[in-house]
């Protein structure tokens, strides 16, 4: 695997059940076993590099769309997992879904924000702000 995308394609491909490893015009591609929705790399270099995805919903050649991998990933594991709890018992599904996020990160090298370092960062952020905003009064006085 030379870059990003051909690592994202590979680790879809992989989840057995949700999605499977297929060619198609002599390009690997992930295919979503629920509706056939196609999933490849992109012809431009940097955009593969950068792991861009583009996507053929439902298979259909004329509903293209290139989108970011984690966008795209992160509600792909959601789903696999949704899926997978239905049929097996899953202690933790959150600690489950994490793996999955954090195993991606180790494969591809692209990080999966999950929501609770979503809502971490943006309240350090304005947790910072806030003392800041202290620090100039206080100063003031």
């Amino acid at each position: 695997m030379d870059n990003k995308s051909e690592k994202v394609v590979l680790f879809l491909s992989n989840l057995d059940t949700h999605f499977q490893g297929k060619w198609v015009d002599d390009k690997f591609c992930a295919e979503r076993t629920t509706d056939g929705t196609l999933v490849l790399c992109p012809e431009d270099s940097e955009a593969r590099e950068q792991g861009h995805l583009v996507v053929y919903w439902q298979g259909d050649p004329n509903r293209k769309t290139v989108v970011l991998s984690q966008e795209f990933v992160r509600e792909a594991i959601i789903d696999y997992v949704d899926r997978r709890s239905r049929v097996e018992i899953i202690d933790d599904i959150n600690g489950e879904m994490d793996f999955l996020f954090r195993h991606f990160g180790f494969k591809t090298g692209i990080k999966i924000e999950t929501e609770k370092e979503g809502v971490l960062r943006k309240t350090v952020k304005a947790l910072k702000g806030l003392l800041f905003f202290v620090l100039r009064i206080k100063s003031a006085f």
